[in-house]
């Protein structure tokens, strides 16, 4: 039914793994290939995909994948799709993930400085800039911050990868 995310890495460039990230890359890609869009990565500037999602209506949804620069890509993206934890042998809906409004996301996100900062890149781009909640070289998360990001984000009506991306 749904592909591990390595399988999606023959979609990939060395541009999109060196600008995006790789497990990023493959979020990307999974949650296209669950709309069935085009295996594309989109590029900075512009929202990931526009779909039908999370309360029966279309949305720009941005995708992101633990920490790191953000690119809040578009005006009215309503959607985050947000991995805190990805594991590229398993499929999407089994991601440490949650989907919630882009308001919900951004409101939990300076309430808990997971959000350090925005700015405008050279290309005029606005760029946050994400704390890392996952040490992937530690197989451990950063803190309680994580947890907590969780509690305020389900108090906002986030709901996990697993009840959004089911067929």
């Amino acid at each position: 039914m749904f592909p591990v995310l390595s399988y999606y890495a023959q979609f990939l460039n060395p541009e999109d793994i060196r600008s995006f990230g790789y497990l990023g890359c493959l979020l990307e890609l999974a949650i296209k290939d669950f709309f069935g869009l085009p295996l594309v990565i989109s590029p900075a500037g512009k929202p990931d995909l526009k779909a039908v999602i999370y309360d029966g209506k279309a949305h720009y949804i941005e995708s992101k994948e633990n920490g790191g620069d953000f690119y809040n890509a578009c005006k009215g993206t309503g959607i985050m799709c947000y991995a805190i934890y990805i594991d590229e042998n398993k499929t999407l809906p089994e991601q440490f993930g949650y989907v919630m409004p882009m308001s919900v996301f951004r409101s939990a996100g300076y309430a808990l400085n997971h959000i350090r900062s925005e700015k405008i890149d050279k290309n005029g781009y606005k760029k946050m800039a994400l704390q890392t909640l996952y040490n992937y070289k530690e197989d451990d998360f950063h803190g309680k911050k994580a947890f907590k990001l969780i509690d305020l984000w389900e108090d906002g009506g986030a709901i996990t990868f697993k009840d959004c991306f089911k067929k």
